[in-house]
């Protein structure tokens, strides 16, 4: 081969790669990952063949609940104002990509489910704190003693600690 046929070949084989990633793109068939900023908050999503895919988004987050949680919270909202922005500037004349972001931003704001998680901690009342105190209490001087009724006391107050704190739980 002679270098005009070379660097011919070469030229048509690039060219060839670029009609073939720009059909791809047509047709959605790579997937995208987006990182949208809404709410103060960035949210990474993947789309691909014009659908988010909801394993994606906010997976970056995945090892902090709380900001998992919130990051989901905040891309649900943001699909449904996506899609709400996008159904009131519809006009006929807009790109065809137009439709397919509008499609895509619509079925996720319709399918995706955000995982709401929040995390307290919740004081035992104070009578389930004075049942578990007497239980202990009972149960110390009920230890090294074999009187029968600092046992029948340590029963006792055991069970009513047991009895509110399954009422409680």
């Amino acid at each position: 081969m002679d270098l005009i046929s070379v660097a011919l070949a070469s030229y048509i084989n690039t060219v060839q790669n670029t009609v073939h990633k720009q059909m791809n793109d047509i047709y959605g068939v790579e997937a995208k990952t987006l990182v949208l900023d809404y709410a103060g908050m960035q949210v990474p999503f993947t789309y691909q063949l014009w659908k988010v895919q909801d394993k994606s988004v906010c997976a970056t987050y995945a090892q902090n609940a709380l900001q998992y949680s919130k990051c989901t919270v905040a891309a649900s909202d943001m699909f449904h104002q996506i899609c709400r922005e996008l159904k009131q500037k519809d006009q006929p004349s807009q790109a065809w990509q137009y439709t397919k972001y509008k499609n895509m931003y619509c079925n996720a704001a319709l399918a995706y489910k955000p995982m709401v998680a929040q995390i307290s901690f919740v004081e035992p009342s104070s009578e389930l704190r004075k049942a578990e105190k007497a239980c202990n209490v009972a149960i110390l001087e009920a230890m090294g003693s074999d009187d029968e009724a600092l046992q029948q006391e340590q029963k006792r107050l055991c069970n009513r600690y047991r009895k509110l704190d399954k009422a409680i739980n």
